[in-house]
């Protein structure tokens, strides 16, 4: 997937941390959200372009994604 016709890679290790409550957690990083697979913008612009052309055969197209990625 790209995002204003320039290819984006997010490629980082996000720390982890032992609560005494909880066990072992992910901490959270501003980029995404729980188990998202795109970052937060990315995610909104696929929303937009969704809610543009109403269908996901629609927005493949715009988004330069495929079926499978959907």
């Amino acid at each position: 997937m790209d995002s204003c016709q320039f290819k984006t890679y997010l490629i980082a290790s996000t720390p982890r941390d032992r609560c005494p409550e909880h066990g072992v957690r992910q901490v959270r990083v501003p980029w995404a959200e729980g188990s998202s697979r795109f970052a937060l913008l990315i995610e909104r612009l696929a929303i937009d372009v969704l809610l543009a052309k109403q269908t996901v055969k629609g927005a493949i197209g715009p988004l330069r994604t495929t079926r499978d990625q959907t």
